[in-house]
Parts: structure tokens; sequence; C-alpha cells
């Protein structure tokens, strides 16, 4: 568990630093969100192993589809240690693209980390956003989604995102090092390209 929240404390730092070279924090406009093809809703669904509770690494409670647009409420993972539940996983701008499952936003709310047997402490996540993901990038995590063993993880050229935004960190841990906890309340980044 140290571990970990020592990880997402390094990505805050690091994603903290001004790509500018200037003091002057970089404009935030409102992000327009890909279309996607309500047709093919079904095609993505299926490739993250959603279509049914328990067909890959989750089980949910509820699935409502509109349109391009995909709800799960109740998310549990399957995983036998160290998995994580979550209140609802949101997609929009469903679609196929390249005969491989893309999204337009991935929303992850209320998420709750279960930590490993010989672990002890706790971590919460509020909310994860990631908005118009490169395909490469969309693929990548559909794929996290259905199996054990993720397809390969884009190359640097083929990552990007307009946004990915991160809320409400909280993590309180206890191991033979001593008790700790920290808390961030929010972290974006944007217009990751090139």
């Amino acid at each position: 568990m140290k571990y970990l929240l020592c990880g997402v404390a390094a990505i805050a730092v690091l994603s903290a630093c001004d790509r500018t070279g200037t003091d002057e924090p970089a404009p935030v406009g409102k992000i327009e969100l890909r279309k996607g093809d309500a047709a093919e809703a079904p095609d993505v669904i299926a490739a993250m192993a959603l279509t049914n509770s328990g067909d890959g690494l989750f089980t949910y409670d509820s699935k409502e589809v509109d349109g391009d647009k995909a709800t799960f409420t109740n998310l549990v993972s399957t995983a036998e240690e160290g998995g994580f539940s979550a209140e609802s996983l949101v997609f929009e701008g469903l679609d196929m693209i390249d005969g491989k499952a893309a999204f337009a936003k991935m929303s992850l709310n209320d998420i709750k980390f279960t930590p490993e047997e010989d672990d002890t402490g706790a971590m919460g996540i509020g909310k994860v956003e990631l908005l118009n993901p490169t395909p490469e990038l969309a693929a990548w995590m559909a794929s996290s989604l259905a199996e054990a063993e993720p397809a390969a993880f884009p190359s640097a050229d083929q990552l990007g995102f307009d946004a990915w935004s991160i809320s409400d960190i909280a993590a309180e841990f206890s191991d033979e090092d001593g008790d700790g906890d920290f808390k961030i309340a929010s972290l974006e980044i944007r217009d990751l390209k090139d």
C-alpha cells in the first residue's frame, strides 16, 4: 500500500510542473467531446467484457446504455486480493475505430481500494476522468477492463488526450515503518500531445 501511495504522490508532484516555463497557469477552456456511434456501442461494451456482470474483471449491479453512452453502477473487481470498487463507471462517445474499442470520455466515480491481505490502510478517490484519449490509449484501457493482462501500452507517439483529471484522493497507511496519510484535492493534465 505504501508504494501505491508513493506512486500517486509522485505523479501529483511531477504533473504540477509547468511545461511552459512560466509561472502563469495554462488557460482552461471547454473541451468538446468526440462524437460516438450508437450502433457500435454494444461492440465496444463487449470488447471491454462489460456486456454481462462478471464477464471480465468486474461485476456490477446495473448497466444502462443510451445511444453512445453507457453507465455501470456499483462495480467490484473480481480480483481475489487487492481489488477495488467504484460507485459508477460512465463512458460517452463509444465507438469502434480501426476495429478497436474507443470512447470520448470515461468517468470512474467514488473509488475505494481494497488492500492486499498483508497490507493495512485505506485509499479512496472521488473521481477519475479521461477526455478524448487517442484511439490507441482508449483501446489499451478497454483491454485492461477485459483481460488480466492488457494489450501493450501505447508508444509515446500514440499516447495522448485532451484532459485527464483525478480528484479527492485520500489515503491512510500503517506498516512497520509507521503510520501516515495524505490528501490531494485535485490534479489535472491537459492537452497531452506529441
